[in-house]
């Protein structure tokens, strides 16, 4: 066994860019494009938030198609989120088609909110758009010194139901935060799918094979070739199909909006429904043994001898949060096809990227 890493990387094929000038630059290029400099500001926060994970599909490659979507009108980058229905612990929120990175901030810091109030925050959001990495959400509240949960509805049905090769669920991408009393949070960040679309075009891009086992093509036959795939298989067969079944109506009809078969255009074209969970585990317990409990579970784990092909046995999210501190320093490694495509950008607007 040899220790699995979703994302590839070659450094022969990457530029590091440092963060903070890349930042400022995605914030422009959206500000330029409508965007209100404080939500444009958001969504680049979120853009980096993937980048640092090391989920780049979800990252600042994400800027030129969001960019296409403004141009033709199938986002509005300076949609008002209105409120259609909420409680002391609850909301549910339109975001007029708007960029769903914003979206989802908002209802997380809403979320957040409800649950330092109650306990418990929950918001639905309908009519947004594709909003990323999950776990950028659940650390949000993670920060804030909260457990988070949220999950996503995308387009169509992309992922096969268990025992057939055409597909009838959605890419679902789910996550949970959970804080640490140090070092790396509990953050677990998964797709219902064996694998996501993001990987698999991550795959392509460094003219990487997939793994047996991911795709199938257009015929309905597993595929290595990541041009060639048509549909993901759930994760661990019926419990992935079932668990990305449980996430679309979480995202979805409890909002407002429809199933994944019920839909039938793109990420970026159509509406996309999420779900957030907040909770303020101090209103439940005394927060110290809380985190007590955690932190002795979690270094009673990380002692466990590791497996062969492993250096140590790490938890959810640790890679990651390991990854997101080297890269604050040193900077980050992004495709050079990406970091061009964000000079054109930045050129076509009268932007000068600072690196």
């Amino acid at each position: 066994m040899t220790e699995y890493v979703p994302f590839p990387s070659d450094p022969s094929q990457e530029t590091v860019v440092p963060i903070e000038p890349l930042r400022k630059l995605i914030s422009s290029v959206l500000e330029r494009k409508g965007m209100f400099g404080y939500e444009a500001d958001m969504a680049a926060d979120r853009l980096i938030d993937a980048d640092l994970r090391g989920k780049h599909a979800h990252g600042c490659r994400m800027l030129g198609q969001l960019i296409a979507a403004m141009d033709t009108g199938d986002i509005d980058p300076r949609a008002e989120m209105i409120t259609e229905t909420e409680s002391a612990a609850m909301a549910v929120l339109d975001a007029g088609e708007g960029v769903g990175q914003v979206a989802a901030t908002k209802a997380m810091q809403l979320a957040i909110r409800k649950a330092r109030e109650t306990g418990t925050g929950t918001v639905a959001v309908k009519r947004s758009r594709d909003f990323g990495a999950a776990a950028s959400y659940v650390q949000l509240a993670v920060d804030d010194g909260l457990i988070g949960f949220c999950t996503t509805s995308t387009s169509g049905p992309t992922v096969a139901a268990y025992g057939s090769r055409t597909p009838a669920t959605a890419d679902n991408s789910l996550a949970w935060g959970i804080p640490t009393r140090e070092g790396a949070p509990l953050v677990l960040d998964l797709s219902c799918a064996g694998a996501s679309w993001a990987e698999v075009k991550s795959h392509a891009l460094y003219g990487m094979s997939l793994p047996a086992g991911w795709t199938l093509d257009a015929d309905g036959r597993d595929t290595q070739d990541p041009n060639a795939a048509r549909t993901l298989l759930p994760a661990g067969g019926f419990h992935g199909f079932g668990l990305s079944l449980v996430c679309s109506v979480l995202a979805g009809p409890l909002a407002g909006g429809k199933m994944p078969s019920q839909k039938r255009h793109g990420y970026l074209t159509e509406p996309i429904e999420h779900f957030f969970y907040a909770i303020d585990f101090s209103k439940f317990i005394d927060p110290q043994r809380f985190l007590d409990r955690v932190q002795e579970a979690v270094e009673q784990i990380r002692q466990l001898p590791p497996a062969n092909g492993f250096d140590r046995v790490r938890l959810p999210g640790e890679a990651e949060w390991e990854r997101a501190q080297h890269c604050r320093q040193h900077g980050l490694a992004l495709h050079r096809d990406t970091v061009a495509e964000l000079e054109r950008l930045a050129e076509t607007l009268g932007l000068k990227p600072e690196w």
